[in-house]
């Protein structure tokens, strides 16, 4: 009897020491700091602009500038606009669609629903992990969820307003994760309809979770073991759904031409190289999951893009290759070992968890759009969080010999403090690198100078968009050099990057260097002859060349490309008047007008070719139709001058050139105009007075 007494006085205590370790901080108030931290971290983004995908999936997205108007239309359309190996999010792209029917495009107010969706999503996690293991890890996944607010591999997800949809996708997996745990403890049929739909709107943000069964049937079927009916009806429900996606997915980009996933650019993953063989696929594979651990652990250098030639190319017979093989076993012998032993070990759960997570983008079963990426590992990073939770746990009771108690140690405290503010800083350093363009590929391209893309979106940076920002041409001319340095590094980096040839040809003509910039327009159009643009742009470098014969072929060519465009019908017309051929000017400029009849280009170029082609009435009825669309531009009256002097109508030319010499007293053609009306009509100081004028103007 003694002996009975002092086991249940032992049970009693081990109940009362992890009841006191769990409640040494309250609920709500690990709540708050979950949530306070979650926004601190993150609270420097606000001020930050859009940046990298931004432009593509949210300032210059043609369905989300039109609003709530085009929901219909994102539901039944890929999420890039149907490139050969697109996706489907609808999803995150309607949230974009609904900010900007609100709030119109404001980067601020964007960052800060990335942040209440992070945070929320922080809350749902720890909820999550506390009530799958009874409330009996709180300190452990209290320590974990810290980490996952501050880890700075989350910055590309969160900083980033396109992050989007990993952020929705997660919060929406996590919050069905939630229902699907009291259903199974209560039964109620309401919460698996609720959590299946929430999975599936997961989905609609991105398709990282499709690998949510696996992880329901883990842990439905390991961690929880009562229940099986329940059990099996939750992961047969996320099956169904996931088929659903799929099938709905393989439709909407099959109907666009987008469902290609053979296509996928070496230039974007570099494991998709024929050439590399099966050593260097498995290789170069195994060698990114070593990677993830890496920055799991120590998340420095982080960049925006790990495309060719980030990673270093390498086979099986690479050593570190086989380094992280031993240790991906370990971890799965390790977690097996626990999981025999107690098949509810939390810690064999958030191995098998990061495992199962990360498999999807190991490149191994297939390829996938990335050799690697930061946002790859964010569900993920939520078991590699609660293993370090764990694992910082059972160090600290086996040393003190007593249950872990977070708020009664003050040694854990600090050391749980100090890894929090060093990832804190690390994410704070990086959400200023994520403020624009200029500063993230900056940044980047320093970290990663072996990145091709990296170099070619700072060169290209600096040559469209700094170069125009600056006024001092010495300052203009320092841009231009820079931007001829990195695009130049791309090229040799990747040399069949046509991207980079073209905009070279851009920063050639910058530099006034024309024969480099069509060597370089033509290599761009050797690479890829069926891009539109860059015909148009060696077009207009031959057509300044003066090398007009070659302009007419390409602007005729790139017009049975894209026979509705009156950009290129006109393009054609000024090759034909650059080259004096003044009626087939006329003719494809008639076309062009007849495209796009509001063009003021056109327009007026039109009227320069009947003047050139002796057509004065013609051109002269255009004049006076571009008077009356811009009475403020002081060439339309000039224009029109020259039409009434051609026609032997002086009088008439007179009232039109003082009115263009009101718009704008710099035009020194009106003031010769002027000299030569008076001249024509006998009043020679007149004339000789605006010849005067005109000869003294530069």
């Amino acid at each position: 009897m003694p002996k009975k007494n002092n086991a249940n006085n032992s049970k009693a205590s081990a109940s009362t020491i992890a009841t006191t370790a769990n409640q040494a901080i309250s609920m709500p108030f690990r709540l708050l700091i979950l949530a306070l931290l979650s926004f601190i971290v993150y609270a420097t983004t606000l001020s930050n602009g859009f940046a990298l995908d931004d432009f593509q999936a949210v300032r210059d997205n043609g369905n989300v500038q039109q609003g709530i108007k085009a929901i219909g239309n994102i539901f039944t359309s890929p999420y890039l606009g149907g490139v050969d190996n697109d996706f489907y999010r609808p999803l995150s792209t309607i949230s974009f669609a609904i900010e900007n029917s609100i709030w119109g495009s404001n980067p601020a107010l964007q960052h800060l629903v990335n942040i209440f969706l992070f945070a929320t999503s922080v809350l749902l996690l720890f909820r999550f992990f506390d009530a799958l293991f009874d409330y009996k890890k709180t300190t452990a996944i209290f320590i974990a969820c810290l980490l996952f607010s501050v880890h700075p591999i989350h910055t590309e997800v969160v900083a980033n307003i396109k992050g989007r949809d990993e952020l929705l996708c997660f919060t929406l997996a996590i919050a069905s994760f939630n229902l699907f745990l009291h259903y199974h403890k209560k039964g109620t049929l309401g919460l698996l309809v609720v959590g299946a739909i929430l999975y599936f709107l997961s989905l609609l943000s991105k398709e990282t979770t499709i690998v949510l069964p696996a992880i329901l049937a883990l842990t439905f079927f390991a961690v929880k073991k009562d229940y099986r009916t329940r059990s099996l009806i939750i992961v047969i429900s996320s099956i169904i759904i996931a088929t659903c996606f799929l099938m709905l997915r393989y439709w909407v980009l099959k109907s666009h031409h987008a469902n290609n996933a053979a296509d996928i650019p070496i230039l974007m993953n570099p494991l998709a190289d024929p050439s590399i063989g099966w050593s260097g696929r498995i290789g170069g594979a195994i060698y990114a999951l070593g990677h993830y651990l890496q920055l799991l652990l120590f998340p420095y250098p982080l960049v925006c893009d790990y495309s060719y030639n980030t990673l270093p190319p390498v086979g099986m017979g690479n050593v570190w290759v086989w380094l992280i093989i031993i240790i991906y076993i370990g971890l799965k012998l390790f977690a097996f070992k626990r999981f025999l032993k107690d098949s509810r070990d939390a810690i064999a759960y958030s191995v098998f968890f990061y495992l199962l997570s990360i498999a999807l983008f190991s490149n191994i079963l297939f390829l996938v759009s990335g050799s690697f990426g930061e946002r790859f590992a964010f569900l993920a990073s939520a078991g590699f969080c609660l293993l370090m939770g764990l694992g910082i746990e059972e160090l600290f009771s086996r040393f003190s010999k007593s249950k872990f108690t977070f708020g009664k140690k003050p040694v854990s405290i600090g050391i749980i403090l100090v890894i929090c503010s060093i990832y804190g800083y690390m994410c704070q350093a990086r959400n200023k690198e994520w403020t624009d363009n200029y500063t993230l590929f900056s940044a980047d391209a320093e970290k990663a100078p072996t990145n091709c893309r990296l170099n070619y979106f700072l060169g290209t940076e600096l040559g469209r968009v700094k170069y125009n920002e600056e006024t001092d041409p010495g300052e203009k001319q320092k841009i231009a050099d820079d931007a001829l340095r990195y695009l130049t590094k791309a090229l040799q980096i990747y040399p069949a990057f046509a991207e980079v040839h073209s905009n070279l040809a851009g920063v050639y003509l910058l530099r006034n260097q024309p024969d480099s910039a069509e060597y370089h327009a033509r290599k761009a159009y050797e690479l890829n002859p069926k891009n539109a643009g860059w015909i148009r742009n060696l077009g207009i470098i031959y057509n300044q060349n003066k090398k007009y014969t070659l302009a007419q072929k390409l602007f005729a060519h790139v017009m049975t490309l894209d026979p509705k465009s009156s950009e290129w019908v006109y393009n054609l017309g000024q090759a034909y008047f650059n080259n004096g051929q003044y009626d087939s000017a006329e003719y494809y400029e008639i076309r062009a007008n007849a495209m796009d009849p509001k063009n003021t280009v056109i327009i007026k170029d039109l009227a320069r070719t009947y003047f050139y082609n002796k057509k004065f009435e013609a051109s002269k009825a255009i004049s006076k139709r571009m008077v009356e669309l811009e009475p403020q531009v002081a060439d339309n009256y000039i224009d029109l001058s020259a039409c009434f002097i051609s026609l032997n109508q002086n009088d008439s030319a007179i009232v039109p050139l003082y009115k263009a010499i009101a718009a704008d007293a710099g035009k020194k053609r009106a003031y010769e105009y002027l000299s030569l009306v008076y001249k024509a009509k006998g009043y020679v100081d007149s004339a000789n007075k605006y010849q005067n004028i005109a000869t003294s103007m530069r």
